[in-house]
């Protein structure tokens, strides 16, 4: 699914040639040439004197890509999270540093407004969000360096109170 390959198809008991890799798949590692759909042994090509139909599968891994999430403010601790490319799956996540009298709600693709991608715990928000999630949900963005920004509300109806102490011990 999404590649090609330029192997023969037919062979002769006089052949021998090595299979070729398929084209790049997007958000994929091809990891070779299988004599199974799942697991089974790698099969490099066709060997001199070989007879009968072969079969064989394009074993694949999704890739994980780490996107950084930038605290958006001045004294904060960047985070980090890994999403595997076409699953919901994120591991690795590293929150930013909290933001006293603040409530992180969410990461975005801009310091400012921007589109939520990723809710308060990392994971992903929704569905259709142009070059991040697809429209089941699953992570699709393959750029390198990622980075999204958290976004905070104040925290509002709390009091704080100011103390004053005796400033001279004369007083």
């Amino acid at each position: 699914e999404g590649a090609t390959h330029s192997n023969r198809d037919t062979y002769t008991v006089e052949d021998a040639f090595d299979f070729v890799a398929p084209n790049d798949r997007t958000g994929y590692e091809f990891l070779g040439w299988f004599d199974a759909a799942t697991d089974g042994n790698q099969v490099t090509g066709i060997v001199l004197g070989s007879t009968g139909d072969v079969t064989v599968w394009a074993h694949w891994n999704a890739k994980q890509y780490t996107v950084t999430l930038d605290a958006n403010y001045t004294a904060g601790t960047n985070g980090s999270v890994n999403f595997t490319y076409g699953t919901k799956t994120k591991s690795a996540y590293t929150a930013v540093s909290n933001k006293f009298g603040y409530t992180l709600l969410g990461y975005y693709t801009l310091a400012e407004n921007g589109v939520k991608i990723l809710d308060a715990n990392g994971d992903i928000e929704g569905t259709n969000k142009s070059g991040w999630i697809d429209a089941d949900g699953n992570w699709i963005r393959t750029t390198a360096d990622s980075k999204l920004y958290a976004h905070w509300s104040a925290i509002t109806g709390i009091d704080y109170y100011v103390y004053h102490y005796k400033m001279n011990a004369d007083d």
